[in-house]
């Protein structure tokens, strides 16, 4: 059965069963579309659940229990059915050994499991999820997509999800649905999306692909079918190497990031454009933390150095103290045992970006947030928020005019809500808005808890350019994020929180090509092709 929807103008079909993506900009519409589908579902009698981006504030009761339970309780089921029904979710969804615990004590991934199973238990007719996965590590984010499908397959539920993080997703849906400025752009198969927006040829689109169809599209201009996972990226380069092609050198130089920033250098200081040499910042020897006494400890005798001029990146499941160590960084919590030693030139220069960033803002409307920190519109008006100096023309001389490129693009795409309330923004622009505050703010060093959470691939791009310029200049950067694919085309290091500890800290290219898991679309698709001559590697493995 077909559900029609009036969106802007523009009709959208939906059919009962469907896995719908749901993707585009920051601030494209996103989140207003599910909401006005959502609407739209209960005008014509359907039931449905919605999963927020914020697994807290979605939360409401203090037991895991008590979660499942109480959406049953509000809509009178009886009393033995809700039992039977806590029972089922909490079987199903593998959740029985924290049944009885505080929902406070849960992980991200935990807790956004949570409210997916709390909101199957009404058992909806269409399961509307708004980027579920931006604060979850890679490998919860992958488990609970998994689950997600498998709702759909097993159940029949008409699944509509929002992501920015599409690489597993295009395998798995029917529809791609594409969002430009409060309208559908695309709607089509996965296959004919990619074939339409390679067809476009426009940078900013083509980075809504999956990685394994725009390293394809390399070999051919007009390929008939394109990958869309890995796997498949995998099995069309077997054939193609079997058939005596031969891969192109230039592919495994990406392997720490895009095409786009191949020409940044990753993992050298410039110092040129330092004033000074390069140096420890900041230097954290034993340092162990708990939040009480009785508690486990959530950081162990880690040792970390902070040096000048470098990008850190630390990634590890959610609840590993990955935004702890962040915040004695910052002086926000006090550590057990253990030393912080920060020199004095950087003391009152280390500025946080929190995890929930609507911490950071304290006026009424978004121009109040930027003339707070400095920032004057009149100043500023003549800049062209169309002009974005691109990686290509980026040379070291003029490095801080595209610092201010970049910063001032970011202001200028917020320019039509100056006048809205922080909290009436997307998600991806409030992440934008708190940024420029930040980074207003000239900070020594720069903690970025979760940045790239609600920005869209293309702007990730350009953030990245703007952390690569700020680090030119002398200012130490320390990113806690899961998504791995910025952090291999951004970070110098990258190490893993595991134990309390930072483990296995080393240059980012080491770090994610001696990596099974934690490591990127790119270096599982062309992993083991690097010496390839035209002849089947495993083939030759073999022999």
């Amino acid at each position: 059965m077909n559900y029609k929807i009036n969106f802007n103008g523009t009709d959208f079909f939906v059919k009962k069963g469907e896995f719908v993506v749901v993707c585009g900009k920051s601030g494209s519409g996103k989140t207003t579309f599910l909401l006005q589908l959502e609407n739209e579902l209960k005008k014509l009698g359907q039931k449905t659940g919605f999963v927020f981006q914020n697994f807290d504030s979605q939360i409401v009761t203090d037991k895991v229990w008590h979660e499942l339970s109480f959406a049953l309780e509000n809509t009178a089921v009886p009393r033995k059915i809700m039992e039977r029904r806590v029972a089922e979710m909490a079987a199903y969804f593998g959740i029985s050994d924290w049944l009885c615990s505080k929902t406070e004590n849960l992980s991200g991934g935990q807790k956004q499991l949570l409210n997916l199973a709390s909101t199957m238990a009404l058992n909806p007719d269409f399961l509307l999820l708004d980027e579920p996965t931006s604060q979850l590590d890679p490998i919860a984010a992958s488990n609970f997509l998994s689950t997600v499908k498998k709702i759909n397959s097993e159940f029949g539920t008409t699944v509509v999800i929002c992501e920015h993080r599409l690489e597993e997703l295009f395998e798995k849906a029917g529809r791609i649905l594409f969002l430009d400025k409060m309208r559908i752009f695309f709607d089509e198969k996965p296959q004919n999306f990619c074939q339409k927006i390679l067809a476009c040829q426009k940078k900013d689109l083509i980075e809504f692909l999956p990685t394994a169809s725009k390293i394809i599209s390399r070999f051919e201009k007009k390929p008939e079918k394109l990958p869309l996972s890995v796997a498949q990226g995998r099995s069309w380069i077997l054939e193609f190497l079997e058939k005596g092609g031969k891969l192109e050198p230039e592919i495994f130089s990406l392997l720490e990031g895009d095409e786009n920033l191949k020409n940044e250098k990753n993992h050298q200081f410039d110092e040129k454009n330092c004033p000074q040499k390069s140096k420890n910042l900041v230097k954290i020897k034993n340092l162990s933390f708990r939040y009480e006494k009785t508690l486990p400890w959530i950081l162990q005798e880690l040792d970390f150095c902070i040096e000048e001029g470098k990008i850190y990146a630390i990634a590890g499941a959610n609840g590993s103290g990955k935004s702890t160590l962040l915040k004695i960084l910052c002086s926000l919590l006090k550590s057990f045992r253990g030393t912080v030693k920060i020199e004095k030139t950087a003391r009152n220069k280390i500025f946080m970006l929190p995890q929930n960033v609507r911490n950071v803002f304290t006026k009424q409307t978004v121009l109040e947030e930027l003339e707070e920190c400095g920032w004057k519109k009149d100043e500023n008006s003549a800049l062209n928020e169309n002009v974005f100096l691109s990686a290509e023309k980026e040379s070291k001389k003029n490095a801080s005019l595209t610092e201010d490129s970049i910063l001032q693009n970011a202001i200028f795409s917020l320019k039509e809500n100056f006048l809205h309330h922080p909290y009436d923004l997307s998600g991806g622009e409030m992440q934008k808005l708190a940024l420029a505050k930040i980074l207003l703010q000239k900070p020594k060093i720069l903690l970025l808890d979760e940045p790239t959470k609600g920005l869209d691939n293309a702007f990730k791009k350009e953030f990245s350019l703007l952390l690569k310029n700020l680090a030119r200049s002398g200012i130490s950067i320390v990113l806690v994020c899961h998504d791995l694919e910025f952090c291999a085309y951004t970070a110098d290091f990258t190490g893993l929180m595991f134990e309390g500890r930072v483990c296995g800290l080393e240059k980012t290219s080491d770090f994610f090509e001696k990596n099974i898991f934690y490591t990127t679309a790119r270096n599982r698709l062309l992993r083991g092709f690097e010496n390839s001559t035209g002849k089947n590697p495993e083939t030759e493995a073999e022999k």
